[in-house]
C-alpha cells in the first residue's frame, strides 16, 4: 500500500503536466484555426472592398458619360432618334428571333435547327445583355 501510494504521489504532477500539454496542444489548434479563419475573412472583406470601389468607379464614369451626351445642343428631332436607337434594335432583334423560330420549326421542318437555333439564341442573349445588363445595376445603385 505504502509503494503504490509513493508511485501515484511520484506520477500524480506528471499526470497533470501531460494534461497541460495536451490542453495547450488543443488550445494551439483552436487559436490555428480561429486565426485562419479570420484570415480567409480579411482577404474576402479586402476583395468586396475592391470589388466595391471598382463598381463606384464605372458607375460614376457612366454618370459622367450621361451627363455630357445630356448636355449636347441638338435638334429635338436627332434627339428622339438617339433614344430610339436601343428599343428599335432589340425589338428588331426579337422579331427576327421570332420569325426564325417560327420558320426553322413550323414552315422548314428543320431537323438540325438546334445549331441555328442556339447561336441566334446567343445572339438575342448577346444584345439583351449589352443594351440592359448594367441597368439592374445601376437601379440597385441609385
Amino acid at each position: 500500500m505504502i509503494i503504490t501510494s509513493t508511485i501515484v504521489g511520484l506520477l500524480a504532477p506528471s499526470f497533470i503536466k501531460i494534461l497541460n500539454i495536451i490542453s495547450q496542444t488543443i488550445d494551439a489548434k483552436k487559436e490555428y484555426a480561429l486565426f485562419k479563419l479570420q484570415l480567409e475573412s480579411n482577404e474576402k472583406m479586402q476583395s468586396s472592398k475592391l470589388e466595391e470601389t471598382k463598381f463606384i468607379a464605372d458607375s460614376e464614369v457612366n454618370k459622367e458619360m450621361y451627363k455630357y451626351a445630356s448636355k449636347l445642343k441638338t435638334y429635338k428631332w436627332v434627339n428622339g432618334i438617339v433614344m430610339l436607337i436601343r428599343p428599335l434594335i432589340t425589338l428588331v432583334s426579337y422579331l427576327l428571333y421570332i420569325y426564325l423560330t417560327y420558320v426553322l420549326v413550323k414552315v422548314l421542318y428543320v431537323k438540325d435547327y438546334l445549331a441555328i437555333y442556339e447561336q441566334y439564341t446567343n445572339t438575342i442573349g448577346f444584345i439583351t445583355g449589352f443594351w440592359f445588363g448594367n441597368r439592374s445595376i445601376e437601379k440597385s445603385n441609385n
